[in-house]
């Protein structure tokens, strides 16, 4: 241990780095699933599922999108 630092410096640098490092993986994973949100959604509502779902719902977004049925054309 190097006499120069504060007691503990280590411990709180070592759970800052985690802590970022958890936050990057959570927010590519968010990303992801607002992506695959967008590929499965119906064709009329994509871009609304794939900003709820990067916005709001994360994961469940993607099971939303799944069972989204097309709006009906009233022509």
């Amino acid at each position: 241990m190097n006499k120069d630092t504060q007691p503990g410096y280590e411990l709180i640098a070592t759970l800052s780095a985690y802590a970022l490092v958890f936050a990057v993986v959570f927010a590519g994973f968010w990303v992801i699933c607002a992506f695959a949100a967008l590929l499965v959604a119906p064709s009329d509502r994509h871009w609304s599922f794939f900003w709820c779902t990067l916005l709001f719902l994360g994961p469940l977004g993607i099971v939303a999108a799944l069972i989204a049925q097309p709006r009906a054309n009233d022509d």
